[in-house]
């Protein structure tokens, strides 16, 4: 019996543990983020939305920043609870080799962050080693640090974040990567764990959550305590990772949307150009033709003026120069008809490859259209498993309810007993006053009392144990319910 009552205990801690860390109790879970880039940081945006709800920092630093993704979700969490914090997001030197790319998102980083959150948020460039130096002791709540640091860089930087994060101060590290740089990370996750309690999230290149301060959430100790292997690890876990893949989809969507557009935009302009170039070539056609006639009609003068030659011997001088200059004005002529048609022949091998242009374009509008669909098809099935998961849900709530009207029934069996009992000690006192006269009767009377109580007890001891199984059922199905959620 004691045993039962000590399983009975643990199961209760364990479900609120879980009541506590789950994160389906917070609504900023399912916010759908503003900026969306190429990260593996998508799958955690769920997981940073949810932490700011729970911690509501007043300082947010991120050092190593890289595409944006995850400081802009702190960012528009700080927004939307409209909390009174400060965010930090720190370049780290990009080094003469950086590729243009690097200056192009973090031009793109910047211009987002003054457009959206210029009022409490501020990009700085600092080196990793120093970059935490101009923050006070204890002031900051939440630091994420790209793990693409060196070792001896990633060293400064923690013993520097243990001087500066508060007593509710969390500990970020993203981007283990892979190879000798994931080993390392690791390396550094498990010498931190030795003395703090730490959360990590497979995902992307994962995403390791270190409790640094003394004063944590209740709700950050709970989530961490839960243990590998739990059902409420798993179920929690699933949350962040399904919500986490949903941010992916939609970025993914959003992405193939916007290469279709382009694609359009650029067939339309390419129909147009196309379009222009066939009216000059058939003006150009025209011309060519004109100067056909011309030439034509000169060589017929210049016939008909050998004809006359025989007759107009003395005007030969004058008609020798009429001839040289007509010959001259042919000649050009000529070269005006040979340059317009190698114009024409250029203009048709351009259109040739534009016309050849063209079909690709729509070879691969077509592709990405089919990409779409697919995409598209996924998300129904998404959305069917979604909706059978609901019905499942609506099962176990009905079978829920089956089992209290059970347990109450059981309950109404158990009270009908007791009050026998109680009648049945009634009776025993009635007999006692009864039967004074006969002290042999009396102890039989006795013997009996406690063969009767006994029995109560043992109906009793029967009866809660009935119960207490019952309310141990009850609970696996609940916490099955809420794991379907």
């Amino acid at each position: 019996m004691s045993k039962t009552i000590a399983a009975s205990r643990e199961t209760e801690t364990s479900m609120q543990n879980f009541e506590g860390a789950n994160p389906l109790s917070s609504r900023a879970l399912f916010w759908r983020s503003r900026y969306l880039c190429k990260s593996d940081f998508l799958y955690h945006l769920p997981f940073v939305f949810w932490l700011t709800e729970v911690l509501r920092p007043t300082t947010v630093v991120e050092l190593g920043l890289t595409d944006g993704q995850s400081y802009f979700g702190f960012c528009q969490a700080v927004d939307r609870l409209n909390l009174a914090a400060r965010c930090y997001g720190i370049f780290t030197p990009a080094g003469k080799d950086a590729p243009p790319a690097v200056a192009q998102a973090r031009s793109l980083i910047e211009t987002h962050n003054e457009e959206n959150y210029d009022e409490f948020s501020r990009l700085l460039r600092r080196p990793a080693a120093s970059a935490l130096s101009r923050f006070a002791p204890a002031s900051i709540d939440v630091l994420l640090v790209d793990m693409g640091l060196t070792r001896v860089q990633m060293d400064k930087v923690l013993e520097a974040a243990a001087e500066k994060l508060s007593a509710r101060g969390v500990l970020l590290l993203h981007g283990f990567g892979e190879g000798e740089k994931e080993e390392q990370a690791h390396e550094i996750l498990d010498a931190l764990s030795q003395s703090h309690k730490t959360v990590f999230l497979e995902e992307g290149s994962g995403l390791a959550m270190v409790l640094f301060g003394q004063e944590q959430s209740s709700r950050l100790r709970q989530f961490a305590d839960l243990r590998i292997g739990t059902s409420e690890y798993q179920n929690t876990h699933l949350v962040f990772r399904r919500l986490g893949i949903g941010h992916f989809h939609e970025w993914s969507n959003r992405t193939s949307t916007r290469a279709s557009q382009r694609l359009r935009q650029t067939i339309v302009a390419l129909k147009a150009e196309v379009k222009e170039l066939g009216g000059k070539q058939a003006d150009l056609e025209e011309r060519v033709g004109e100067k056909d006639r011309r030439l034509a009609q000169i060589n017929r003068q210049i016939a008909a003026l050998k004809k006359e030659q025989a007759d107009q011997q003395q005007v030969l001088e004058t008609l020798s120069r009429e001839k040289e200059a007509a010959q001259a004005e042919v000649a050009g002529l000529q070269n005006d008809r040979d340059r317009l048609t190698a114009e024409r022949d250029s203009l048709t091998a351009q259109k040739s490859v534009i016309a050849a242009r063209a079909d690709g374009l729509r070879d691969e509008m077509a592709a990405l259209t089919d990409k779409y669909e697919a995409l598209r098809g996924a998300y129904d099935i998404l959305q069917g498993a979604q909706k059978a998961l609901q019905q499942e849900c609506d099962a176990h709530t009905r079978a829920n309810k089956a089992l209290e009207a059970e347990e109450a029934a059981r309950t109404e069996e158990l009270a009908d007993q007791l009050r026998q009992s109680e009648a049945q000690q009634r009776e025993i006192s009635a007999l006692a006053d009864s039967l004074q006269a006969g002290q042999a009767r009396i102890c039989d009377l006795e013997a009996d009392l406690k063969q009767v109580q006994r029995a109560r007890d043992q109906n009793t001891l029967k009866h809660l144990e009935e119960m207490r199984a019952l309310k141990a059922r009850l609970e696996d199905v609940t916490e099955a319910a809420h794991a379907e959620k």
